[in-house]
């Protein structure tokens, strides 16, 4: 099995928030860099696909969905798929920066490519 690493460039998630303009817009952007990190620790580092349900909305696509589905089962089956090619990956938050709804990251992967059959 070949060794690879993952460098993408900045990825940009919409975290999808409640619309209230009084919302503490330092206290919500500090909410999402958490959810970011859950996210990738959560999710990424330890396939616990629990944590989707309360962090992926119903109105989430993943690009790389086959079939275009929303919601927390699709995102399970994506990342499922995921598993099933890199089961020892390992993502590491580079960088965050946030701003009221938007977070945008910086990651490095590491894992072993194993082809789906």
């Amino acid at each position: 099995m070949k060794r690879i690493s993952l460098l993408p460039s900045f990825l940009i998630i919409f975290i999808i928030g409640c619309s209230n303009q009084n919302i503490n817009y330092e206290m919500k952007r500090d909410q999402n860099i958490e959810i970011i990190k859950l996210y990738v620790e959560e999710i990424w580092n330890k396939w616990n696909f629990e944590m989707i349900d309360s962090i992926i909305h119903e109105d989430f696509i993943d690009p790389a969905s086959k079939t275009g589905a929303k919601g927390p089962e699709a995102f399970k089956e994506v990342m499922s798929d995921f598993q099933t090619i890199f089961p020892d990956i390992h993502m590491t938050l580079d960088e965050i920066v946030a701003d009221k709804d938007l977070v945008a990251w910086k990651w490095t992967a590491t894992t072993t490519y194993t082809p789906k059959n």
